[in-house]
């Protein structure tokens, strides 16, 4: 249905079917970090991105997070041969650079609303919904963000910081996997997906242990053991993939 329907996407004049299939197609782009076989074509995905144009954070970062499955494609041809396609690294720099900025804004608007609490202009409840919203906003930011750092630095390395930097989302994350704890299950269903990313592109064993070890913690809010067990082990092969080396 997505495959199809999604074709159509662009031109259907129904918002509510376009909000629905932007919805389904989303956990579609992560999906791709683990499986090549997602049944869409480049353009499926060119129009898919298309789609999350406009000025908020999130259609910022859905955007990007988009554009990661052709990447990934052509990070592994660039691997092989860069002169075949040689504006894959300007194209992934953009996107990082829009991810960093959108990022900048996230932990701005967090910083804004929490002095707007502490300076009384919002009560606890309003402020707890906002808040919430925004941590969970954070991670998804932090890791979309480690995912095109970790392509750009595998065809740029001289690039700004980026591995520090990415070590950085890491610790953010990790932080966070304790702020949003209290909401497990269902308020912290994406931690597991920005845990793994942050584990897969940080450079620091320490940390990396330590992101491994609250993932599995996380992980046994899901009732397949096995599925759980598979997720985590699968954090190698993601390293690898992000890296263009599969």
């Amino acid at each position: 249905m997505l495959k199809y329907r999604g074709a159509v996407l662009s031109r259907s004049q129904e918002p509510l079917e376009q909000q629905l299939l932007a919805t389904l197609r989303g956990p579609v782009a992560f999906a791709a970090l683990w499986i090549d076989n997602t049944g869409f074509s480049d353009n499926d995905w060119y129009e898919f991105s298309r789609n999350y144009e406009g000025g908020a954070p999130e259609r910022r970062i859905m955007q990007c997070m988009s554009r990661v499955p052709v990447f990934l494609k052509r990070g592994k041809m660039w691997k092989h041969d860069p002169v075949a396609d040689p504006t894959l690294p300007a194209d992934i720099t953009a996107c990082y650079e829009t991810l960093r900025l959108t990022n900048m804004y996230v932990r701005e608007t967090m910083q804004k609303t929490k002095q707007r609490f502490a300076d009384g202009e919002l009560d606890y409840l309003f402020f707890a919904k906002i808040d919430f919203a925004l941590v969970r906003l954070d991670g998804l930011a932090l890791a979309v963000t480690a995912i095109v750092g970790c392509m750009l630095l595998a065809v740029s390395p001289s690039y700004r910081n980026l591995q520090q930097e990415m070590d950085e989302y890491a610790t953010d994350v990790l932080r966070l996997a304790h702020q949003l704890d209290r909401y497990r299950p269902l308020g912290a269903c994406a931690m597991p997906l920005c845990l793994a990313v942050c584990q897969a592109t940080t450079a620091d064993p320490q940390l990396e242990s330590q992101l491994g070890m609250i993932l599995r913690d996380y992980m046994r809010d899901y009732p397949s053991r096995n599925s759980a067990i598979a997720f985590c082990a699968g954090v190698e092969d993601l390293r690898r993939k992000l890296k263009f080396m599969d």
